[in-house]
């Protein structure tokens, strides 16, 4: 039987953005509003939802703590950042105005000049450097992962394909530590440029963690880069009444993790979108961001 420990009880501030404090709905919510946008299809199943806090560090203007959802069945999973998929499925809805002749005038603002719409009424908006716009869905089976990403809320979605089990974990013979009430075992992993410690906890059966990780006999609980510059720390775990499906957007253009890596590279800073009045405006937030990617090749 899974444990379930105290922590669950954070599982109520799980959808307040840390870097907006903005409130977002619940992940049923969510869906729903996905669904306006997209077809699905279904991928698999899942029982167990598992929340991390997820700490990204840099520099000050870049550095951010974001909570992140874990869907986890006995086969298939899905990983993403239910505050931006809502902030970004919000965005791409007020883009898409059903009756085109109500609008009078597009005007269209690159980031370079500057034009900010946070001060006007009904605008909405999402930052790129404000939450994980990937959804990482995995069989835990075969290793195999599908991403589904972007590079902009412009509705352009891209998908790849990868492979990246089974994972060359090493398990250290040291005394277990207690995380979050939690017993776990320590495991190392060299993983495509970066060296990753990870605590994992055989009292919960689940071969599976947060963002591409899996393989290890039990879940993970908690995962750090050696640098100090990514960390997962598992915060909430909580078992469904009924089986919950996991459902993959459809349509995604198809490319390789290289060309989608150059492309994530080079996005905006984001997108604000206000439409008041017969007037369309969509502005690109002003700069660039820090890109620092976890895979390094």
């Amino acid at each position: 039987m899974i444990k379930f420990s105290v922590i669950t009880v954070l599982v109520c501030t799980v959808f307040i953005s840390a870097s907006a404090q903005q409130k977002v709905k619940t992940i049923e919510e969510q869906r729903q509003a996905e669904g306006n946008t997209k077809q699905t299809a279904r991928f698999g199943e899942s029982n167990i939802k598992c929340y991390y806090e997820f700490t990204r560090s840099g520099a000050s203007s870049s550095s951010r703590r974001d909570t992140l959802v874990l869907e986890t069945g006995p086969e298939k999973s899905r990983f993403y950042d239910p505050s931006r998929q809502y902030r970004d499925s919000m965005v791409r809805a007020s883009m898409n105005i059903p009756n085109t002749e109500t609008i009078k005038s597009i005007s269209v603002f690159r980031s370079e000049n500057g034009k900010d719409l946070s001060t006007m009424q009904g605008t909405v908006s999402s930052r790129a450097d404000e939450g994980e716009s990937y959804q990482i869905f995995k069989d835990l089976n075969t290793g195999k992962i599908k991403v589904v990403d972007y590079t902009s809320v412009n509705g352009k979605s891209f998908e790849y394909e990868d492979q990246v089990g089974p994972m060359d974990w090493k398990i250290q013979q040291i005394p277990d530590t207690i995380i979050n009430s939690y017993s776990c075992k320590q495991a190392r992993l060299n993983f495509r440029g970066r060296e990753y410690t990870t605590w994992f906890s055989p009292e919960v059966p689940i071969n599976d963690g947060p963002w591409k990780f899996m393989g290890l006999p039990g879940l993970i609980v908690k995962v750090e880069d050696s640098l100090q510059l990514f960390s997962f720390s598992l915060i909430g775990l909580e078992q469904t009444k009924i089986p919950v499906p996991i459902q993959i957007p459809a349509g995604s253009i198809k490319c390789s993790r290289a060309d989608f890596e150059k492309m994530k590279a080079k996005q905006p800073s984001g997108m604000q979108v206000n439409f008041s009045f017969g007037n369309l405006i969509l502005a690109e937030f002003p700069g660039e961001i820090n890109y620092v990617p976890m895979e390094l090749k």
